[in-house]
Order: C-alpha cells, then sequence, then structure tokens
C-alpha cells in the first residue's frame, strides 16, 4: 500500500505534466519495505538508477532476488514517459506499477516460506528455475566448465531469453506479482480521501490497470468460446525442459480445485475461468 503522503506527491507531480523523480521513486520503495515483513526488509540492500536505456526499453525496473537490490531504470522511464505523454497521472502509476512489480520478487523468499499453493507456485514458475532448466537441457554438465563457459554463456542467455520472454505473460510468479503491485495501487486510491470523486478518470483507468493484470497471459479463443488456461500452458512449456523432474507435479492436480477459489485469485494464479466469470469481474469493478 503507498501511503496517502506519497499519493499526495504522485498526484501533484502528474497536474504538472512532470514525471516522477528519483527522490519520490525512492521514497514510495522505502515506504513499501517498511511495510513489508521481517525476511524482506532484511534481503533488500537498497534501490540504485540506471539512467542508461537497456536493450529492452519497457523494463522500467529489476530486481535482483540474489542481492536484495532493486533497479530503477530511469532512462528506460524518461523514454517511456517522452513516448507516452502524461496528460493525466496514469502514466505516473504504471511506473508505480512496475517499482511495486519488482518489489513482489523481492518478497518471495517470505512467501515460499508461507508453504501455501502461492509458494508452489513461486517456486515453481520462477525465471531462476526456468534458467537452471535451459542449462540442465541444453548444456548439461557444460555451463560450470571454465573451458567453455564464455561460449556457452552467451548461447545460454540468447536461448534463454527466447523462451522466457514467449513465457513471461503466463508465468505464475510474473502474473502474481502484476497482479499484487496494481491491486496495491487500487486498494491505496480507495483509501485516499475523495480520489474516487476528485480523479474519477484516473481512478477509472487504475481500475482498468489491475483488471488488464488479472488478465495477463489469457487469450479469449471466440471459435470455441472459451479462455485459455495460463497456469495449464506453462506447466505444459516448462514441462518439455524439466530433464531433472525439477516440477512440483501437484501443482496441475490443483486445477481440479479452481472453484475453490474466487475469480480474482483464479485468475491471479492463471487457472480456468469462463467468459461469464471475466464479464461479471468487470461489471464488478467498472461500476464501481
Amino acid at each position: 500500500m503507498i501511503s496517502n503522503e506519497l499519493l499526495e506527491e504522485i498526484i501533484y507531480i502528474s497536474k504538472q505534466e512532470k514525471y516522477l523523480t528519483m527522490d519520490l521513486i525512492e521514497k514510495i520503495v522505502i515506504d513499501s519495505i517498511d511495510k513489508c515483513d521481517p525476511i524482506t526488509q532484511a534481503k533488500f540492500s537498497g534501490i540504485e538508477f540506471d539512467l542508461s536505456i537497456p536493450k529492452d526499453p519497457d523494463i522500467l525496473a529489476k530486481c535482483d532476488v540474489k542481492t536484495g537490490k532493486i533497479t530503477c531504470c530511469y532512462g528506460s522511464i524518461l523514454k517511456y514517459v517522452d513516448d507516452q505523454g502524461l496528460r493525466s497521472s496514469l502514466s505516473n502509476f504504471r511506473i508505480v506499477g512496475s517499482i511495486l512489480h519488482e518489489l513482489e520478487h523481492l518478497k518471495e523468499e517470505y512467501k515460499i516460506s508461507l508453504n501455501d499453493f502461492e509458494s508452489k507456485l513461486i517456486q515453481n514458475g520462477s525465471s531462476a528455475l526456468i534458467f537452471d532448466l535451459v542449462i540442465d537441457k541444453y548444456f548439461p554438465g557444460v555451463y560450470n566448465k571454465y573451458k567453455y563457459f564464455n561460449v556457452v554463456k552467451y548461447i545460454l542467455e540468447k536461448k534463454w531469453n527466447l523462451i522466457y520472454n514467449k513465457i513471461w505473460e503466463i508465468c505464475p510468479d510474473e502474473k502474481i506479482a502484476e497482479s499484487e503491485a496494481y491491486k496495491a495501487i487500487l486498494g491505496s486510491v480507495d483509501k485516499f480521501p475523495g480520489f474516487k470523486d476528485k480523479y474519477a478518470f484516473t481512478y477509472h483507468k487504475i481500475k482498468k490497470l489491475y483488471i488488464s493484470s488479472l488478465m495477463m497471459g489469457y487469450n479469449y479463443n471466440s471459435e470455441l468460446g472459451t479462455y485459455n488456461v495460463p497456469l495449464e500452458d506453462y506447466l505444459s512449456q516448462i514441462e518439455r525442459l524439466d530433464v531433472e523432474n525439477r516440477i512440483d507435479s501437484s501443482i496441475r492436480d490443483e486445477l481440479y480445485f479452481a472453484d475453490l477459489y474466487d475469480i480474482e485469485e483464479r485468475m491471479k494464479y492463471g487457472m480456468p475461468i469462463t467468459r461469464q466469470d471475466f464479464k461479471e469481474l468487470k461489471k464488478e469493478y467498472l461500476k464501481r
């Protein structure tokens, strides 16, 4: 959740058609970390700002879960704002969403300790695991040999990028991080006095951003009249790489009990939904 004081700063800057400053981004990160569990607080090692534009300029923030460092890709943010414009505060809230998404990845060690279904999804849906699976599949026993390290590392990273870019939207830990980030923003503005009435347009768009985060990885097949199941798609693709049987097979079993979860939980986890489910979700959120 974002404090009212920081929301006021975001709104004030946005009304002047300016982007988030590095100082304000750092405040948002520190404020969010202060509200986290002790494991995440201990893991966090600071925030840094990268003024260059990475190969993928759509990346606005990154998290190194090993070091606990959050990197704000400020060069990408400047490009993003320049491309999108700032006619409303929406662009700034999208930037905040990217930051909070990475903070969700930092929380994963704590979430895994809870030993529930979500912890299983995170353990079996992380980019680190997929990277290891690619090594096992394509370079068994070679990657750690220093003689081949540079060549294999280059080929491996290209291979991993191709695979991961294809499955990013259906990857469980990415879907969870995206939906939780925008849920936090929506929850924050819901509690901000007068926001719904005073900034009705932005409020409506933030709700749409949250719905879009839940819809990540879902595609509607008009011929069949059904949505795909992102979690099933993910497991089917990742099992092809799993030569060492690392994936927890009990995850697939949970798909049979999807009705035990509410619609938002099902969508966050990539479980089956119907067209009617989605219509009711949109109606519920967009009528407010």
